[in-house]
């Protein structure tokens, strides 16, 4: 591994252990001391931004980063107003507080986005931090300081923190200049850019909703204390990015400059093993819950569902997905993505039909997690992961879902580890 790509990888990694701390406090702190349904309200805006990112443009290109600078700042600008009318029409404050939240958002993804493409870890690194940090304290003083119970509040209060990370990000980072207004110029870049990109976009909301599909399923077939319950299950999950993101994050740029066939198939060996081991802080997750948030209690065989999905999702995203981008294959990623969207939406819905539970579309995105990994495999023969390793990561999901569902925390982390151990001496 090169130095440039170790280093990359420790920094991110510091980057989202910092962010970790603050939402482990955070997503334990919000459902205890909130009621079910202002929690399930502050879920709900943050299923929505993570769609904010759908309207970003695209990738950074190196030539006149000003004008592109301009030019999305005119198109985030256009899909606020646009936003805005139905968040008018039907008065709603989530909708509201989502819209508001779309110009900010974007215009500091931009810098994220540029830093990581350049390589420029460090100052990706602070301005996570940033985001992190505000999130962090503004949740605090709903909590603790206001004593809020409305989302509402709690909804003001995220916003806030998008409009201070954008103008950190635009004073501290080095203002980029552009013109005073959205000239005809940049509208007609505009729409060049939107026609260019359009591929890549459905593919990058054909990806977010391949993994947010199970929530909107929860939220429209079951009721406001299960949509809690499998929200806060999703949170839990989502902490597992701050080992994970470090990891897709710059082996992006290691697949772009390394052609070598011998070492991408040592590192997918790295890869599935980390995909086993980080999954284990499941049952630390389970003895928290067990311990302080017995309302949430249900929804623990959620959390070893998702976290079973991960497995898979770990090697498509930090694998698969950046060696489509990295060879140009764009197009044949977006085919695979958009089948196993199809795949999933099925597999929600016979799940349902069949338990009635939300268990039902937790098991619906492993099974999709599955099948994106292995309608991938074929793409990339110099990967080959071969039986063994299929074998291996069937009896290790196998176990893990054992040991989650059947036995205690502490019972279970124990024989999950042993069997871990035993099953990559054998196979791997």
């Amino acid at each position: 591994m090169s130095n440039r790509l170790s280093k990359g990888i420790q920094m991110v990694f510091i980057t989202n252990v910092i962010g970790m701390l603050f939402s482990l406090i955070t997503n334990f702190a919000l459902p205890k001391y909130t009621s079910i349904e202002t929690y399930a309200e502050i879920r709900t805006y943050q299923l929505y931004v993570t769609y904010i990112g759908v309207l970003h443009l695209g990738s950074i290109l190196p030539d006149d980063l000003a004008r592109q600078h301009h030019t999305l700042f005119c198109f985030q600008l256009f899909a606020t107003l646009l936003l805005a009318i139905p968040s008018v029409i039907t008065r709603n404050v989530t909708l509201a507080a989502f819209t508001l939240s779309v110009l900010p958002f974007n215009m500091a993804q931009y810098y994220k986005l540029l830093y990581q493409a350049t390589g420029e870890f460090s100052r990706y690194s602070i301005l996570m931090n940033l985001t992190s940090l505000f999130i962090f304290l503004a949740n605090l003083a709903m909590l603790f300081v206001f004593r809020a119970q409305s989302h509402a509040t709690f909804l003001a209060g995220y916003v806030l923190v998008y409009l201070v990370v954008w103008v950190i990000s635009e004073v501290q980072f080095g203002r980029l200049p552009r013109r005073e207004s959205c000239s005809t110029g940049a509208w007609r870049e505009m729409c060049s850019n939107i026609k260019s990109g359009v591929l890549l976009m459905l593919g990058n909301f054909s990806s977010i909703l391949l993994t947010s599909i199970d929530r909107w399923f929860v939220m429209f077939f079951l009721n406001t204390q299960a949509y809690a319950l499998y929200s806060f299950a999703v949170s839990i999950e989502s902490m597992l990015n701050v080992v994970v993101t470090p990891i897709s994050t710059t082996l992006y740029n290691y697949c772009c400059i390394n052609r070598d066939d011998k070492q991408i198939r040592g590192m997918r060996d790295y890869i599935l093993l980390f995909a086993v081991a980080v999954i284990a802080s499941a049952f630390p997750a389970s003895f928290i819950v067990n311990g302080f948030l017995t309302k949430y209690v249900g929804a623990l065989s959620v959390v070893f569902f998702l976290f079973a999905a991960q497995i898979f999702f770990i090697i498509i995203k930090s694998l698969f997905v950046n060696l489509y981008k990295a060879k140009h294959m764009q197009r044949v990623y977006f085919v695979k993505l958009f089948a196993s969207l199809g795949f999933g939406v099925v597999a929600n819905i016979v799940g349902f039909l069949c338990l009635k539970s939300k268990e039902a579309f937790a098991i619906g995105t492993m099974l999709s997690a599955v099948f994106w990994f292995l309608i991938c495999m074929p793409d990339f023969p110099e990967v080959t992961f071969s039986l063994k390793h299929l074998q291996y990561l069937f009896f290790e999901t196998a176990l893990f879902l054992a040991c989650g569902l059947l036995m205690s925390w502490w019972s279970g982390l124990l024989v999950y580890i042993l069997g871990s151990v035993a099953l990559s001496m054998i196979y791997m």
